[in-house]
């Protein structure tokens, strides 16, 4: 059971649970598999065992999809619109079927438009005292920060499947990369074109630009949290490490520029703080 968990099943445990959950992590498969555990545990008839009994009725229906009490809503444009947070809503506020709560969750929670995160945000002002609402989301940045206020933040590690991806020789231009990331002050815009427009030869080499933004950002927020040092920085590096998730949702997932992705990414990094 790893420490995610346990927290999770310990408030379920004291009846703590809120009725709004941020999942965040770089793994969308990870992310939707934790809300669907989750889900399982709160409708499980033998929930003394603090994990899924996958045997009983409830468990089976959530596995199979077909519970009555649980609602995934996806989308497949670019955005999520209003109406299917109202359909949710709407949904929500019906009294549960067969359970003693409804589970809706959001995937790709970072979709939300302007229109549907004022609907969401109405709905976790005033929940129904029977909902649990889970958004799922691979970066906060694009989320309204009243949204993310009356949520709980659980954030999931690095998942250990995009490690493996980085196989194969080491790109040329990763030695570049680094030097721009420690003498930041020295590099210019003229700098940053030349590097993303190598970088941008091959898509399949992206994960080593992401991951090593990723690994560098880890390490600065360690240093600073174990010297107790700036708050300010350290929310420079959270922002950062958010911004750095969103570009390569646009350049990997949803095949935008990459170059242009890339020059706003490291043009952001070199900035004034």
């Amino acid at each position: 059971m790893t420490d995610i968990t346990e927290k999770l099943h310990s408030l379920i445990e004291k009846d703590r649970l809120p009725s709004g959950l941020l999942f965040v992590g770089s793994s969308a498969p990870l992310l939707r598999s934790s809300a669907h555990s989750l889900a399982q545990l709160l409708f499980c008839e033998k929930r003394e065992v603090r994990k899924p009994c996958e045997t009983c009725l409830p468990c089976k229906k959530v596995q199979a999809g077909h519970h009555p009490d649980l609602f995934f809503l996806e989308t497949e444009t670019k955005e999520i619109v209003i109406d299917q947070i109202r359909n949710l809503t709407r949904w929500l506020f019906i009294h549960p079927n067969e359970a003693s709560r409804k589970i809706g969750i959001i995937e790709e929670a970072e979709l939300l438009n302007i229109a549907s995160s004022n609907a969401l945000l109405k709905t976790l002002e005033e929940p129904p005292f029977h909902a649990t609402i889970i958004l799922l989301t691979r970066s906060t940045v694009s989320i309204l920060p009243t949204i993310r206020s009356r949520l709980m933040l659980v954030r999931f590690p690095h998942h250990k499947e995009l490690e493996d991806a980085l196989l194969g020789e080491k790109p040329e231009w990763l030695d570049k990369l680094r030097f721009l990331l420690d003498f930041r002050a020295d590099i210019t815009p003229k700098d940053i074109f030349e590097l993303t427009e190598l970088i941008g030869k091959d898509r399949n080499q992206l994960i080593w630009f992401f991951r090593t933004i990723e690994k560098e950002i880890r390490e600065r927020l360690s240093e600073l949290h174990a010297k107790g040092n700036s708050k300010i920085r350290a929310g420079r590096l959270e922002y950062l490490f958010n911004l750095c998730i969103q570009t390569e949702i646009e350049t990997i997932e949803r095949y935008g520029n990459i170059s242009l992705c890339l020059d706003h990414f490291l043009l952001e990094w070199v900035s004034p703080c």
